[in-house]
């Protein structure tokens, strides 16, 4: 499978060893956190390759070790914690010896957080360097997953509960996850193709404008407040909706002085 990045090794290839994995460079936080990384560390130091086929040889699940390696309620900062990588190298050496119980990273992770606690875990790791990669890697598995489940966009943000966000929708960060299914969904089923705007139609216009506008002002979510806004406006073209209401639903003019800069397209106002 091939993400975005140009990646193409799948985790369960992932051949990092935990000495290695010991050896990468830590970033320095308060004496407590700190604190809590090295014990971390030290907790992996016992979790050799021998530890694993001990693990392995009475019979572990892939479940088991997640949870011995306390993964299971790391939330957020997981794909930052060292145990990881010892889990991968377990659930490498599980799948070899149990071919029909094979597991994925992607599958054991939705089991214990769900799809909306994985993407929100994608979503905070893809803002640092370090763990950048593997969670793009990460989103590309879950929305793979999804497609191969035929998962509707309008299923899927039901899925990230974004449909219960009300105005703090673009506040969600899993609503990021949420606008690249839709475009993977598309490029996919050119026929069933799909607009984000459509599951926004719930939202009165004056509470999605308000969130349209406060989404273009913040770099993750400006793209998808963009396209949002260029299918609002084609509805107001459809709707043959007065400039005058567009202007004062945008606020866009006060005391015939503009008050925000706000382009929802030249045509609207020709």
């Amino acid at each position: 499978m091939t993400s975005d990045s140009g990646l193409s090794v799948p985790f369960d290839r992932l051949d990092v060893s935990t000495n290695r994995l010991l050896k990468a460079p830590k970033a320095s936080y308060g004496n407590e956190e700190r604190g809590v990384t090295e014990s971390l560390s030290n907790s992996l130091k016992s979790t050799t390759t021998q530890q694993l086929k001990e693990w392995l040889k009475g019979g572990k699940s892939t479940d088991d070790v997640f949870k011995l390696l306390t993964l299971d309620n790391v939330a957020d900062d997981l794909l930052a914690t060292p145990q990881l990588q010892a889990w991968i190298n377990y659930m490498k050496l599980f799948n070899e010896e149990n071919p029909k119980q094979q597991t994925t990273l992607i599958k054991t992770l939705t089991s214990h957080y769900d799809d909306a606690g994985v993407a929100k875990i994608i979503e905070t790791a893809k803002q640092v360097p370090a763990t950048a990669t593997i969670a793009k890697r990460l989103q590309t598995e879950q929305i793979q997953r999804w497609i191969a489940q035929e998962k509707s966009p309008d299923g899927v943000f039901k899925l990230l509960n974004l449909d219960i966000a009300a105005d703090q929708l673009f506040k969600q960060p899993q609503v990021v996850t949420w606008a690249k299914y839709v475009d993977d969904f598309n490029k996919a089923h050119p026929e069933q193709k799909t607009k984000m705007f459509s599951a926004l139609v719930k939202y009165d216009e004056q509470t999605l404008v308000d969130m349209l506008v406060a989404a273009q002002k913040v770099p993750t979510t400006e793209r998808i407040a963009v396209q949002v806004q260029a299918n609002l406006t084609n509805a107001w073209l459809t709707l043959k909706k007065a400039p005058n209401d567009v202007f004062k639903m945008l606020k866009l003019y006060k005391d015939g002085n503009r008050t925000r800069d706000f382009d929802f397209g030249e045509e609207l106002f020709e």
